[in-house]
C-alpha cells in the first residue's frame, strides 16, 4: 500500500463526495443570488451563461487531480471565471447592483481551493481577473 488514496487530495484532505456536497451548497446559494438579482441586470441570459461557466469551473475544481493542481487547467479556470465576471459586470442595469455582483464572492471559493491545492499564484491572478471588471465599472459610475 502506497499510503496515498487517489480519491483524496493530499492538500485538501477530503474525499470528492464531501467537496461536491459543499460545492452543491455554494452553487445553490449562488443560484438564489442570481435569481434575486434578475431585475438588476439588463440581460438575464448573460448572467445565466456566467453561472453555467461558474458551475462548470466549480465542478472541475473538486475533481480528483494531482497536487499541485495542473497549471494549465487552473489557469483556464481562472480565465473562465474572469470572463464570466466581465459578462455579469457589463450587464448591470443600475448603479447599485447588489446581489448581481455575485461572481466576485462565488469565484473566491474556487480560488481558495486552487490555493489549497498548490496554485496560490493562479488563485491571486484569478482574483485580479474576477474583480477587475468591477473595479473598471465602479470607476465609470
Amino acid at each position: 500500500m502506497t499510503g496515498h488514496d487517489s480519491t483524496r487530495s493530499p492538500l485538501l484532505g477530503i474525499r470528492p463526495l464531501w467537496a461536491i456536497a459543499g460545492m452543491a451548497i455554494l452553487l445553490t446559494i449562488t443560484a438564489a443570488q442570481l435569481w434575486a438579482s434578475r431585475t438588476l441586470v439588463t440581460h438575464l441570459e448573460w448572467s445565466v451563461a456566467a453561472y453555467v461557466v461558474f458551475v462548470a469551473v466549480s465542478v472541475l475544481a473538486v475533481q480528483p487531480a494531482p497536487d499541485p493542481y495542473p497549471l494549465r487547467r487552473a489557469a483556464l479556470m481562472a480565465a473562465a471565471l474572469g470572463a464570466a465576471s466581465a459578462l455579469v459586470t457589463a450587464n448591470y442595469a443600475t448603479d447599485d447592483p447588489g446581489l448581481a455582483s455575485w461572481p466576485g464572492g462565488a469565484s473566491g471559493t474556487v480560488f481558495v481551493i486552487l490555493a489549497m491545492r498548490g496554485r496560490v499564484d493562479v488563485a491571486w491572478w484569478g482574483l485580479v481577473l474576477t474583480n477587475a471588471p468591477t473595479f473598471v465599472w465602479s470607476a465609470a459610475v
